[in-house]
């Protein structure tokens, strides 16, 4: 276990035992490793997110987790995870959370704010915002916790081709020491890098080298 960040073993999970949307997953995580998870909709990529978040107890199986911090879920829909009325609010309510005092969650805010872009909109409505813009203050907000272990659901599936590649360039400058579990639909939508596993009826299978879009 010493040098994973996460492992799954033969685990079945979903919401009835009679048909769990997992069966028999195994995969190891290592410390800083970054793997995408492809499969259809439906096949069961965000049960998978919520079990390896803690968020979703297995059926059967066993889950070992070396983070000591709750890891940071990205939703598919960004929309579902802002809860403030403006944009540093958002990221202030994330570092207050952490613990900091007064005058470091200023200054932290105001850090974030420069870094992901968004010093002209912080007084804006994050439901205002375009979906590349709330994508980066959801993404700004999560990794406020600095977390070990970043999970994504399908994080590109509400932009279009620009905001797309402005979310990656954003993504892969901030996230540098974090392992990253990223699922997506088809291999094309592999980032470089990433090694990839295929989920196919409820189990995961590893996918061959020329799937992976590099």
């Amino acid at each position: 276990m010493i040098g994973d960040t996460l492992s799954l073993s033969r685990v079945s999970a979903g919401y009835s035992a009679a048909n769990p949307v997992l069966r028999d997953c195994t995969l190891t995580l290592k410390v800083g490793e970054r793997l995408a998870i492809v499969g259809d909709n439906g096949s069961g990529k965000s049960t998978l997110l919520k079990v390896a978040a803690g968020l979703l107890k297995p059926l059967a199986g066993q889950v070992r987790f070396a983070y000591t911090e709750a890891p940071a879920l990205l939703l598919q829909n960004p929309r579902q995870q802002l809860i403030t009325n403006s944009v540093q609010e958002e990221i202030i309510f994330t570092l207050r959370a952490r613990g900091l005092d007064s005058g470091e969650v200023g200054s932290a805010c105001d850090t974030l704010l420069h870094r992901f872009g968004l010093e002209e909109l912080r007084i804006r409505k994050p439901l205002t915002l375009s979906g590349g813009q709330q994508q980066r203050l959801a993404l700004a907000a999560l990794l406020a916790r600095e977390p070990e272990l970043v999970l994504l659901d399908e994080p590109e599936s509400f932009l279009d081709g620009k905001s797309r590649a402005e979310f990656r360039e954003f993504f892969f400058q901030h996230v540098s020491s974090a392992s990253v579990l990223w699922t997506c639909c088809r291999d094309t939508e592999v980032p470089p890098g990433f090694r990839a596993l295929r989920l196919e009826n409820g189990s995961l299978v590893v996918m061959e080298s020329k799937q992976v879009h590099v």
